[in-house]
């Protein structure tokens, strides 16, 4: 046969069967991520923004105003 076509032919099976096993792990992804999955995602989600503004809100200047206020009470 001609080698030439014995390339393409070698790399078309390559790439169907690539797209097949790409076309697997995404169903597969779809399956595992379900209700619960995205129940946790969202809290994950919640957490993480929640860790954020806590993290603003420590590390914000405080000013001696305030401070000395409190301090006279």
């Amino acid at each position: 046969m001609n080698p030439h076509y014995d390339f393409i032919s070698n790399q078309q099976e390559q790439l169907i069967s690539l797209s097949q096993r790409i076309n697997n792990l995404r169903n597969m992804q779809d399956q595992r991520n379900g209700t619960w999955g995205k129940v946790i995602g969202g809290f994950g989600d919640v957490l993480i923004i929640c860790g954020s503004w806590m993290k603003r809100v420590s590390s914000s200047p405080i000013e001696e105003k305030s401070v000395g206020v409190y301090s006279q009470n």
